[in-house]
C-alpha cells in the first residue's frame, strides 16, 4: 500500500495535503527528496491539511532534531486539523499507549511552536479549495473539493484505500471508532463523481501528487 500526499497551489499559497508515514515507522518515506525533486522547500509550504491523524498521514510533520526532540519540519506552515479529530485522538488512553507514540513525536509538538490551527470541517481555504467532512475512518477526517478554472477534483483522504472500492463501495479496511457515524462510500461517489478525478490517500505513487488551482 502506497502512502500518498498532496501539493496544491491556489492563490499564492503552496498547500501540503498530508505528510505521509515520516522516518520513524520503518517504512520507506520520502517527502524531504520528493519536494525536493519539484523544487519545493519545507520552508515554502504556508500549510498544511491533516484529513485525518492516523500516523501514516501525520509523520513529516516532525523530524529528529539531533537530540531525540522533534523538529516542525516545514518551520512556516500553519497545520490546519479538525477539532473533532484533535479532542479524539488527545485522550489520555491514546497519547499515553506505546502504540500512538506518533501522537506525541509528530503532532503535539505543533500545538507547542504554536503552529496547530483548528478549522471547521466545510472552511474554505482559498476560492478553489474547500474542506469537506468525511467523518468515519475516524471522527473528524476531512476532505478538500478542489475547483478552478471550470474544472474539479477531490481529496477523499481514506473514504477510499484502492480504486477497487469505486467499483465495490462495500468493502472496507475500516472498523469506524464506537459511536461514530460512517460517511458511506456511495454517497461521496455522488456527491463528488459528477464527473471528477477523486484522489485517495493511498493511491500507487511515492511521488507528491501535484496539483495546481490557481
Amino acid at each position: 500500500m502506497s502512502f500518498t500526499y498532496y501539493l496544491v497551489r491556489s492563490e499564492h499559497k503552496t498547500i501540503l495535503v498530508d505528510t505521509g508515514v515520516g522516518t520513524r515507522s520503518g517504512r520507506q518515506s520520502r517527502l524531504d527528496k520528493a519536494l525536493l525533486d519539484i523544487q519545493v522547500a519545507p520552508e515554502d509550504i504556508d500549510l498544511v491539511v491533516l484529513t485525518h491523524l492516523h500516523f501514516d498521514h501525520v509523520g513529516w510533520n516532525t523530524v529528529d532534531a539531533g537530540d531525540g526532540t522533534p523538529r516542525v519540519f516545514f518551520p512556516r506552515a500553519q497545520f490546519l486539523v479538525q477539532q473533532t479529530e484533535w479532542d479524539y485522538w488527545m485522550r489520555p488512553k491514546f497519547l499515553t499507549h506505546p502504540e500512538f507514540k506518533y501522537l506525541t513525536q509528530c503532532v503535539l509538538p505543533l500545538q507547542e511552536t504554536g503552529q496547530l490551527q483548528f478549522v471547521e470541517p466545510d472552511a474554505a481555504l482559498t476560492a478553489d479549495l474547500t474542506l469537506r467532512p468525511l467523518a468515519g475512518h475516524t471522527p473528524g477526517q476531512v476532505g478538500i473539493e478542489i475547483a478552478s478554472a471550470g474544472q474539479k477534483a477531490s481529496i477523499i483522504a481514506d473514504v477510499s484505500h484502492h480504486p477497487m472500492q469505486f467499483d465495490h463501495p462495500e468493502w472496507s479496511l475500516d472498523n469506524p471508532p464506537t459511536g461514530q457515524p460512517m460517511t458511506p462510500r456511495p454517497r461521496v461517489w455522488w456527491m463528488w463523481m459528477s464527473p471528477r478525478p477523486l484522489r485517495h490517500g493511498h493511491a500507487s505513487s511515492m511521488r507528491p501528487q501535484t496539483m495546481d488551482a490557481s
